[in-house]
């Protein structure tokens, strides 16, 4: 047996407030992986076609506001 699949197995016994619990911690993980990856990522320069795109548009004057 694989360790996700144990893990998977541990988890269906979970009662439901740890459920919830769980649910939410690994909302959190998966957040911080993803801020992990952006900072990575914009460090090297995988993101800087997005710096540019927005300073052609602002030149353009077709920039549109975020929010």
């Amino acid at each position: 047996m694989s360790t996700v699949q144990e893990i998977e197995k541990a988890i269906e016994s979970l009662q439901e407030p740890d459920v919830k619990a769980l649910a939410s911690w690994f909302d959190e993980y998966r957040e911080r992986l993803w801020d992990l990856r952006m900072e990575a990522d914009a460090r090297s320069g995988k993101l800087d076609f997005l710096i540019e795109e927005a300073r052609s548009e602002r030149a353009a004057g077709t920039l549109r506001r975020f929010l």
